[in-house]
């Protein structure tokens, strides 16, 4: 009898241990998927350029309607629009303190200053 009394007790025992474990589990993965939600819904400014290169940018392509903004590796700002002009996309370079390095088209590439 108290062989029996004694496994039902571990029974017991091992049943709660297996649900604490199942909680815990559940508790840690509810905890990181929070975080993970909080750090990506952060307003992300990555491919909004500082206001030295969109202002180089408005002098330099007066008439120029919305353009795409990429930052790239090397720390230059990429300008991708549509010229109206001569119906064509243009990608333009500047550094980060607003200085223009060159703008390309589908067929040519027009250096305005070099390093």
């Amino acid at each position: 009898m108290q062989i029996a009394a004694l496994m039902a007790r571990l029974l017991c025992i091992i049943v709660i241990y297996i649900k604490l474990l199942k909680m815990k589990k559940l508790f840690f993965s509810l905890c990181f998927l929070l975080c993970g939600i909080v750090m990506f819904a952060q307003k992300n400014n990555r491919n909004k350029p500082p206001a030295a290169v969109q202002q180089s940018f408005q002098k330099d392509y007066p008439n120029t309607g919305n353009a795409t903004w990429h930052h790239q590796r090397n720390g230059q700002w990429n300008a991708t629009y549509k010229d109206a002009d001569k119906n064509r996309n243009v990608n333009t370079y500047y550094d980060r303190t607003g200085r223009h390095i060159e703008a390309r088209t589908n067929t040519q590439t027009k250096r305005k200053y070099t390093k």
